[in-house]
């Protein structure tokens, strides 16, 4: 990019503080990139560091990643940017329409508030502290935090592909907060589903139907849209040819048991 070039930024000391001055890139709302002037603070003047060139030291590792960025200045984007505007979109032209829709509400319920971080500086430590505060706020099982950590790992495998970020996928190693135990499941019989269907309303019924014969999950059934039903079958826009349609599913399920 024009104008971007190895900097070693301006350190200076103000009060008991070591500061560094630098130039960084910043996407606008246009999606445009320009260089900014901004201002962090390194240490506390002290034991850990005395003088300047302990500052300076610690000026060149900050600057180490933003120096290496300046081949890939969308690094600079921050994580909530990138994944609303890149990796969801590439989602839901490349996957199911049920496993975009399950993406979706995860990151929207979960991870959309946590997504100030530019990609550049996401951490492993970010990742477990992510993890962490949603474990603390949601009463969630093991099963549903591993699931939200995969997601995040996806973003950034997806950003690495892309050329994006340089390093290693830092949800790599993340450990995975303590959850509560997966409570236990019910199956209804069959009996017991002909009687909902017998007393619910349209489109309770249909739903009800759809999610017992089919055995789709509720991400499932969320994605499941009339504009992708043809008269007797029902398929995914972005389902790529093999296996069986649900609606083939819920005939076929429908006539064994009638």
């Amino acid at each position: 990019m024009k104008g971007t070039r190895h900097q070693e930024g301006y350190l200076f000391r103000k009060g008991n503080l070591w500061l560094l001055r630098y130039y960084d890139s910043e996407f606008a709302v246009d999606g445009s990139i320009r260089r900014v002037q901004k201002t962090k603070k390194l240490a506390v003047f002290g034991a850990e560091c005395p003088n300047k060139t302990a500052a300076r030291d610690l000026a060149r590792d900050f600057l180490k990643s933003i120096n290496l960025a300046r081949r890939a200045p969308e690094s600079a984007m921050t994580l909530i940017r990138f994944t609303e505007d890149r990796y969801l979109p590439f989602v839901k032209e490349h996957k199911r329409i049920s496993t975009y829709h399950g993406y979706r509400n995860m990151w929207k319920r979960y991870l959309e508030s946590h997504s100030e971080v530019m990609l550049r500086e996401f951490r492993t430590l970010d990742g477990e502290r992510i993890l962490e505060s949603i474990a603390k706020d949601n009463e969630l099982t093991s099963t549903t935090l591993a699931h939200i950590k995969a997601l995040l790992s996806g973003i950034f495998r997806y950003a690495k592909r892309q050329g994006v970020i340089n390093s290693e996928n830092p949800m790599r190693d993340v450990v995975l907060p303590k959850g509560k135990p997966p409570g236990e499941t019910h199956a209804y019989s069959l009996e017991e589903i002909m009687l909902m269907l017998a007393v619910l309303p349209e489109p309770a019924a249909t739903i009800v139907a759809a999610a017992a014969f089919t055995g789709a999950r509720k991400g499932e059934v969320r994605g499941f849209l009339w504009e992708n039903y043809y008269g007797n079958t029902y398929m995914s826009p972005n389902r790529a040819g093999g296996g069986m349609c649900w609606s083939q599913r819920l005939l076929r399920a429908r006539q064994r048991f009638r």
